[in-house]
Protein backbone atom coordinates (compact mmCIF):
# COMPACT_ATOMS: atom_id res chain seq x y z
CA UNK A 1 0.00 0.00 0.00
CA UNK A 2 3.28 2.50 0.82
CA UNK A 3 5.09 4.22 -1.55
CA UNK A 4 8.32 5.96 -1.40
CA UNK A 5 6.59 9.52 -2.13
CA UNK A 6 3.89 8.45 0.65
CA UNK A 7 5.18 5.87 3.11
CA UNK A 8 2.20 6.87 5.91
CA UNK A 9 -0.87 5.41 3.07
CA UNK A 10 0.71 1.96 4.37
CA UNK A 11 -1.21 2.76 7.55
CA UNK A 12 -4.73 2.45 8.29
CA UNK A 13 -6.25 3.09 11.78
CA UNK A 14 -9.11 2.08 13.84
CA UNK A 15 -10.30 5.38 14.13
CA UNK A 16 -13.05 4.74 17.29
CA UNK A 17 -11.15 3.85 20.11
CA UNK A 18 -14.18 1.77 21.34
CA UNK A 19 -13.67 -0.52 18.66
CA UNK A 20 -9.73 -0.99 19.09
CA UNK A 21 -8.72 -4.26 21.78
CA UNK A 22 -8.35 -2.78 25.43
CA UNK A 23 -5.16 -4.82 25.72
CA UNK A 24 -2.26 -6.27 23.73
CA UNK A 25 -2.92 -7.83 20.29
CA UNK A 26 -2.14 -11.64 20.52
CA UNK A 27 -2.81 -12.51 17.05
CA UNK A 28 -4.18 -11.51 13.73
CA UNK A 29 -5.17 -13.80 11.11
CA UNK A 30 -7.15 -12.93 7.29
CA UNK A 31 -9.42 -14.31 5.86
CA UNK A 32 -8.41 -17.34 3.39
CA UNK A 33 -11.49 -15.58 1.10
CA UNK A 34 -9.78 -12.46 -0.42
CA UNK A 35 -13.13 -10.97 -1.83
CA UNK A 36 -14.48 -10.45 2.11
CA UNK A 37 -10.85 -8.79 3.03
CA UNK A 38 -12.21 -9.89 6.92
CA UNK A 39 -9.59 -10.19 9.29
CA UNK A 40 -10.14 -11.04 13.06
CA UNK A 41 -7.71 -9.87 15.65
CA UNK A 42 -7.46 -11.51 19.26
CA UNK A 43 -6.28 -10.14 22.37
CA UNK A 44 -5.24 -9.89 25.98
CA UNK A 45 -8.92 -8.62 26.90
CA UNK A 46 -10.05 -11.84 26.68
CA UNK A 47 -12.07 -10.65 23.29
CA UNK A 48 -11.65 -11.31 19.51
CA UNK A 49 -12.77 -8.86 16.87
CA UNK A 50 -13.91 -9.10 13.36
CA UNK A 51 -12.78 -6.18 11.59
CA UNK A 52 -13.55 -5.51 7.62
CA UNK A 53 -11.20 -3.22 5.55
CA UNK A 54 -12.54 -0.94 3.43
CA UNK A 55 -9.71 -0.09 0.65
CA UNK A 56 -10.77 1.58 -2.50
CA UNK A 57 -10.41 4.79 -4.51
CA UNK A 58 -13.47 6.48 -2.52
CA UNK A 59 -12.46 5.34 1.57
CA UNK A 60 -9.68 3.43 3.27
CA UNK A 61 -11.05 2.38 6.66
CA UNK A 62 -11.56 -0.41 9.19
CA UNK A 63 -14.46 -0.95 10.89
CA UNK A 64 -15.56 -3.34 13.66
CA UNK A 65 -18.14 -6.26 12.48
CA UNK A 66 -18.52 -7.89 15.69
CA UNK A 67 -16.63 -8.74 19.12
CA UNK A 68 -16.53 -12.27 20.66
CA UNK A 69 -16.20 -12.30 24.23
CA UNK A 70 -14.44 -15.09 25.76
CA UNK A 71 -13.74 -16.17 29.19
CA UNK A 72 -9.87 -16.26 28.86
CA UNK A 73 -7.38 -14.44 26.73
CA UNK A 74 -7.33 -15.74 23.27
CA UNK A 75 -3.32 -16.55 22.12
CA UNK A 76 -4.26 -17.24 18.44
CA UNK A 77 -6.79 -17.23 15.75
CA UNK A 78 -7.14 -19.00 12.72
CA UNK A 79 -9.77 -19.43 10.05
CA UNK A 80 -11.26 -22.76 8.44
CA UNK A 81 -10.77 -22.94 4.80
CA UNK A 82 -13.83 -21.96 3.26
CA UNK A 83 -13.67 -18.84 5.80
CA UNK A 84 -17.24 -19.86 7.52
CA UNK A 85 -15.64 -20.52 11.33
CA UNK A 86 -12.98 -18.79 13.02
CA UNK A 87 -11.31 -20.23 15.78
CA UNK A 88 -9.54 -18.96 18.70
Amino acid sequence: YGTSSNPLKADILIENPIDQPGDSVSSISWSPNNKNRLFICSSWDSNVRLYKLHDSALERKITLETIYDLEDPALCTDWKEDSSIVFA
